[in-house]
């Protein structure tokens, strides 16, 4: 049998440069010191400060603008070209307006999107319009409100819409409140791009798909919700910039998370010190000999508390587990299933992988090292995966 050749080839253009589009490229700082000598006869308002200070020179260059590319796929007698051009509403803006994709049945793919910019003419402050006015008073204007995908015919007749979400933000802080789809299930072609008459309006026919229903005070997602869908919570520490459980299934006052790592302790109550002796996921872990671990204010209802034990397990609201699994050296998995308002972990033993959730919920939990990655990842079986790094 023959060896088939293929070969792939790629094409960039890229649009002329802009004085518009300055991006830093080159910084050099350079320290210097003064005392007070270098300060002379400074007086009446005018004041002096002796010490270290940085010069910074920056060398602005302009960002080329990618205007299309072409990748063509080779084989021995035939090939396969598929184009794609892109549009922008303005030079001072490099997010694409459009991109336009042929496809290999010759007709034309149209991606379509709208940023907070495109509303400018926003007066009212209802739940949408008041979120992207924020969006506009903070200069955040990357965000995505509408993207549509048309498809049209090679001479860009026939234009239908084959899928369309639009994306609102919550009006007190630049974070996204609702995602909304187009029911598409044959090509539309009466569909109505969202626009602007002193308030937005969109397609009436769009559905809430996901709701956004909780943020902690930086941002971060702690709940979410597809419609006619569990809920998914999250719970986030190293100071607030890794995510270490997501949880299903449950409200975000039901469950609580740590492996004894960082700053927060994951809506777990303890003031004994962590070690680094003995550690199942991380590098750290909590003997019980500090203190109880608490959790209070919980709804009357059955939680699954779980942990692993090293040397042997410990008491949850004074009853010892519900269930022994594996034992992997001297670690040993252990569960405990309790109905309860509140919880008191208590014993003497060394434990790690803490976890609490309503039965029925699942739970996967993360280990990170700050600056390198993920280092364990604990399934809803609690499986743990384990990453090195080069």
């Amino acid at each position: 049998m023959a060896e088939l050749n293929i070969f792939k080839v790629e094409y960039f253009w890229y649009q002329e440069e802009h004085e518009e589009t300055l991006l830093a490229k080159d910084v050099e700082r350079e320290e210097f010191e003064t005392s007070n000598s270098d300060c002379g006869s400074a007086s009446g308002t005018s004041k002096c400060y002796p010490g270290t200070y940085f010069q910074i020179s920056v060398r602005l260059v302009s960002s080329p603008i990618l205007s299309k590319d072409q990748t063509s796929v080779i084989y021995e007698n035939d090939s396969l070209t598929t184009k794609t051009s892109y549009k922008y509403n303005t030079e001072k803006f490099l997010s694409p307006a459009c991109i336009y994709k042929n496809d290999s049945k010759g007709n034309i793919r149209e991606e379509k999107f709208m940023y907070p910019s495109d509303f400018t003419g926003i007066t009212d402050l209802d739940t949408i319009s008041g979120g992207i006015r924020n969006l506009l008073d903070k200069h955040i204007l990357s965000p995505v409100i509408e993207r549509s995908l048309y498809l049209k015919n090679s001479d860009s007749s026939n234009t239908r819409l084959l899928s369309s979400v639009f994306t609102s933000y919550r009006k007190d802080m630049p974070v996204p409140y609702r995602l909304y789809g187009m029911p598409v299930t044959t090509p539309l072609t009466d569909f109505a791009p969202a626009s602007v008459s002193s308030t937005t309006i969109n397609d009436s026919r769009y559905e809430k798909r996901i709701a956004f229903t909780s943020y902690d005070a930086k941002g971060n997602l702690l709940e979410q919700q597809k419609i006619n869908d569990v809920k998914l919570n999250y719970l986030w520490d190293h100071n607030y910039t890794l995510p270490i459980a997501q949880v299903s299934n449950a409200d975000s006052s039901s469950i609580a998370y740590t492996s004894f790592e960082a700053d927060s302790k994951g809506e777990w109550t303890y003031s004994g010190s962590t070690s680094g002796s003995y550690y199942m996921t991380g590098n750290k872990s909590y003997s019980m000999g500090g203190g109880n671990i608490t959790k209070t204010g919980l709804v009357s209802a059955t939680y699954i508390v779980s942990y692993w034990g090293y040397g042997g397990s410990v008491n949850v609201n004074s009853a010892g587990p519900t269930k022994t699994g594996k034992t992997i050296g001297s670690w040993t998995y252990y569960e405990h299933e309790v109905t309860t308002t509140s919880i008191t972990v208590s014993g003497s033993n060394t434990i790690d992988e803490l976890r609490l959730y309503p039965k029925g919920a699942q739970m996967t939990s993360y280990t990170f090292s700050p600056l390198l990655g993920m280092t364990s990842q604990c399934d809803a079986n609690n499986r743990i995966a384990y990453y090195e790094y080069d």
